[in-house]
């Protein structure tokens, strides 16, 4: 039975995240997104919408489970043909 709660659990977990990838991230051939860019965007999606927060190792599993491709050059890693949309949730981050 434990065994069941915890793939309940992660079947949530990967439900939520797959929402936050429709709403935030566009495919867009030869578009790149730095690992940074996405695990900050995602930090801000899960505070005002709620959700599971996970650490950057945990977001590149995922979205490899989702069928993303990660890159890297001289300088940094990035998801391959994305980009983030054109989303203000810089707002997020102020105290009010």
């Amino acid at each position: 039975m434990a065994a069941s709660k915890k793939f309940e659990k992660g079947s949530l977990a990967i439900k939520v995240f797959a929402l936050f990838c429709d709403e935030m991230i566009t495919k867009e051939v030869g578009g790149k997104t730095t690992k940074k860019d996405l695990n900050s965007a995602y930090e801000v999606w899960v505070s005002v919408e709620g959700g599971q927060y996970f650490k950057p190792k945990e977001i590149t599993q995922k979205m490899i489970q989702l069928g993303y491709e990660e890159d890297r050059n001289s300088q940094v890693r990035y998801w391959k043909d994305i980009s983030l949309a054109d989303h203000d949730l810089s707002w997020a981050k102020e105290e009010f």
